[in-house]
């Protein structure tokens, strides 16, 4: 059999966050024909790190902005869409992300803490980020 699909992929690369022990919470979500995910409640115990939420859609949902408070890391190829946002307390939160067009999704939320420096800068937790289009056969 033969098969040609197309697939994105995301790298987001962050400093300062701690070596061990530094994946704090997930929680990961799926549905049908909807235009908002809620990927389920995390709530962070450390009160600095990266709270990263994502998306994955079959098609472009019409996604432009991110979140507020959320910083959007690709929105060119909106079929992947990651945004994130560095914390300075404690919070719950559930990474919710709207679009227009209803379809099936798949989605991620997921909290890192931090090395231990009190309130690093977003500016200096991020330090990469590459987008790669690759098809796969």
């Amino acid at each position: 059999w033969s098969v040609s699909v197309s697939a994105v992929v995301t790298i987001i690369e962050y400093s300062g966050l701690a070596t061990s022990a530094e994946l704090e919470h997930t929680n990961t979500s799926n549905g049908t024909s909807a235009t908002t995910c809620n990927h389920g409640s995390i709530t962070t115990t450390a009160a600095n790190g990266v709270i990263v939420s994502a998306m994955r859609f079959g098609a472009n949902p019409g996604i432009t902005t991110a979140t507020s408070g959320w910083a959007a890391r690709q929105i060119a190829n909106s079929r992947l869409f990651p945004q994130d946002k560095v914390t300075t307390a404690t919070e719950t939160t559930n990474g919710t992300i709207t679009w227009t067009t209803a379809q099936a999704w798949n989605g991620v939320i997921a909290n890192f803490k931090d090395a231990g420096a009190a309130g690093i800068p977003h500016d200096q937790f991020l330090v990469y980020q590459a987008i790669k289009r690759a098809s796969l056969r």
